[in-house]
C-alpha cells in the first residue's frame, strides 16, 4: 500500500507487522493442506515475501528491504510451528462446532 500504517512508536514495528501477517497467512493455508503437504504454502509464501520486496524496490515509492524479507520468512516459519499446535486447527474446530460436522 502506498501509505503503510505508522509503526514508528514501536521499535521494529514494521517488521513485527510483516511477521504477524505472514504467521496469519501460513496458519490459514495450513488448514487447507495436511502436514505432509505444508511445504507448498511454505515455499509459496516465502517466495511471495521475497518477490513483493523486489517489486516494491521497482515501484518508485516503496523501499526494498532485506530485513522485510527476513521478517516475512520468519513469520512463515513461526506460522509453520504454530500450525502444529491446537491453534493451527482452530478454524477447522470452530467450523465443525458451528456446522456440526
Amino acid at each position: 500500500m502506498p501509505s503503510p500504517p505508522d509503526t514508528s512508536g514501536v521499535e521494529f514495528g514494521d517488521k513485527l507487522v510483516h511477521m504477524v501477517g505472514y504467521i496469519c497467512l501460513f496458519v490459514w493455508f495450513s488448514q487447507i493442506y495436511n502436514r505432509s503437504n505444508q511445504w507448498r504454502p511454505f515455499v509459496g509464501l516465502v517466495a511471495l515475501g521475497v518477490l513483493i520486496e523486489f517489486a516494491q524496490g521497482y515501484s518508485g515509492y516503496r523501499a526494498f528491504e532485506v530485513a522485510d524479507m527476513a521478517a516475512n520468512t520468519s513469520g512463515v516459519l513461526m506460522g509453520w510451528l504454530i500450525s502444529g499446535t491446537i491453534i493451527g486447527s482452530m478454524f477447522l474446530k470452530f467450523e465443525s462446532i458451528v456446522f456440526k460436522k
